[in-house]
């Protein structure tokens, strides 16, 4: 089964203004814990006189026991990112917003290694946003983690997505949910077992598939409890498991609302069949004092005075939100 660990608090090591990645653990950088932007404070002003350019990020790394995969995925580092492992480049990603993943199995060694991330929010011609009325804050500000998997698991570098999407539509009052799944290194005689659960966790749907790159399958729900919105915002979940031998070898799982929605122009917006007026407002991710890098503790309690206000949409302006919010 997978394992994801957080690694936030592994000792960083924090160098400003830096385009070069260091040979050895830089002991006397600036110590730092994630999330972090380096445009905390300078940023937040509106003057657009801020820092933008490279700085690098540096820790040690244990190598993990494992026979399977290692991955380090990254939620969010602003705006272009290189991951190295023991000085060797691993991945270059581009979009300060999106996470990404890469395996670094084959760069690590036994005991120590050094990981090293060096991010950039220099202006840049072909990575948006190219202009805006928000500072763009570099950094990597989201959490940054290890996981680990079986040599055989739902694909970890699909989109930077779980490896699983469920599609739904209601036909007359029987919910059709359409599930697809990736694999890397499935092998014959592997199954995927799919199984959705109602919020009091009762098993409502499953079926098997034969394991395969891509595998996809269809269940229904008769009479499913709707997502109604903040009036009844009822979940079910949905999951996957690569199966060898009755053994589980990888699991993935999505919560899944089921609801249909329309926009007629004389009545507004309509969730399963009822007028839903929109009211709500629009959420930056930034705090002050602290800029992009905020916790779950930050977010949870955005989403608190949101609801607290009576809000029921909200407006995620104006790039990808962390996953969590």
């Amino acid at each position: 089964m997978r394992i994801k660990k957080c690694i936030n608090e592994i000792g960083w090591k924090f160098q400003k203004d830096c385009s070069s990645i260091p040979k050895v653990y830089p002991a006397d950088w600036e110590n730092v814990s994630l999330p972090h932007t380096w445009n905390a404070l300078d940023g937040q002003d509106g003057g657009n006189d801020y820092f933008r350019g490279a700085c690098v990020y540096a820790a040690r790394l244990e190598k993990p026991e494992t026979e399977g995969c290692i991955f380090l995925e990254v939620e969010a580092a602003s705006l272009v990112a290189d991951v190295y492992v023991n000085g060797e480049k691993a991945v270059h990603h581009e979009g300060g917003y999106s996470a990404f993943r890469v395996e670094i199995t084959e760069y690590l060694k036994e005991g120590d290694n050094l990981l090293c991330i060096l991010v950039d929010n220099s202006d840049c011609g072909h990575v948006y946003p190219q202009m805006a009325d928000f500072t763009f804050f570099g950094g990597l500000y989201r959490n940054v983690s290890l996981i680990m998997v079986p040599e055989s698991h739902f694909d970890l570098n699909y989109h930077g997505g779980e490896g699983i999407i469920c599609k739904t539509k209601m036909r007359g009052d029987t919910a059709e949910l359409t599930a697809r799944t990736w694999i890397e290194h499935a092998q014959k005689g592997d199954l995927v077992q799919f199984s959705i659960q109602n919020a009091e966790r009762h098993i409502v749907a499953c079926d098997a598939a034969k394991a395969d790159r891509e595998v996809h399958t269809i269940l229904e729900i008769p009479s499913p409890h709707l997502w109604q919105g903040v009036e009844d915002p009822y979940m079910y979940s949905i999951a996957a498991e690569l199966i060898r031998d009755e053994e589980v070898l990888d699991q993935v799982m999505i919560p899944l609302g089921i609801r249909t929605f329309e926009v007629d122009p004389q009545r507004g917006f309509i969730l399963n069949g009822k007028v839903t007026p929109l009211r709500g407002v629009s959420r930056h991710q930034d705090r002050e004092h602290k800029g992009y890098a905020i916790t779950e503790a930050e977010m949870l309690e955005d989403a608190e005075l949101i609801r607290e206000l009576g809000a029921n949409t909200v407006r995620l302006a104006h790039y990808q939100h962390s996953r969590y919010f």
